[in-house]
């Protein structure tokens, strides 16, 4: 059997892009006009050469499959509201890969619970109605219970992005009144700041 050849007798995938690649420069040279300039021959035969590959071009929308370099810009496509260098990659692509999910959701209790998963937090959202003794109308509380993977720790930075995360995703008629950090959390990366990390944010 003819190398490239499938057992229908057909031309494999793999054997028309070859065929194709290989015609590419012969197609190229008969779709520039007669005319074309020294320059105009070089630019194309520049492109032959350094086309993307196929392959690479599609793992560009999948925030899980892209370069790390592109993850920024893919946020700002996805409409990511907020965004920060600092933040681990896996933190990086989770905020991108659920933003879809938090646009359709925005405006609920679980798409403030969804966001505070992409920032690596478990945590519980206490309404004032769900409070004892209850709080103010319109209120709520976030206490967060663990810190998920490769957080970063819990300093004044990391509480206004989560502010700002929440109050992105939060109903407009809400007030998110304060945060607290669970003391029975416990994670070895955070051991030397235990005493900063028990304690209530207030915003």
């Amino acid at each position: 059997m003819r190398s490239g050849m499938s057992v229908s007798g057909e031309e494999s995938p793999t054997r028309i892009f070859d065929l194709v690649e290989g015609g590419c420069q012969s197609m190229m040279d008969e779709l520039l006009p007669e005319a074309s300039s020294l320059l105009e021959k070089k630019l194309a035969a520049a492109f032959l050469e350094n086309r993307p590959n196929p392959q690479f071009i599609s793992t560009l929308w999948d925030a899980y499959r892209c370069p790390s370099e592109v993850l920024p810009y893919l946020g700002w496509a996805q409409g990511v509201h907020h965004w920060s260098s600092d933040w681990s990659e896996s933190t990086q692509r989770s905020v991108v890969a659920n933003a879809p999910q938090v646009h359709a959701e925005k405006g609920t209790r679980q798409s403030v619970e969804r966001v505070l998963l992409d920032l690596g937090l478990q945590a519980k959202i206490i309404e004032w109605f769900e409070a004892d003794p209850p709080k103010p109308p319109g209120t709520f509380e976030i206490q967060v219970i663990k810190v998920l993977g490769e957080s970063d720790e819990l300093d004044n930075g990391n509480e206004h992005q989560i502010q700002a995360f929440v109050d992105y995703a939060k109903p407009i008629s809400r007030k998110l009144s304060k945060i607290s950090v669970d003391s029975t959390i416990h994670n070895n990366l955070y051991s030397a700041s235990s005493a900063k990390l028990f304690r209530t944010i207030r915003v």
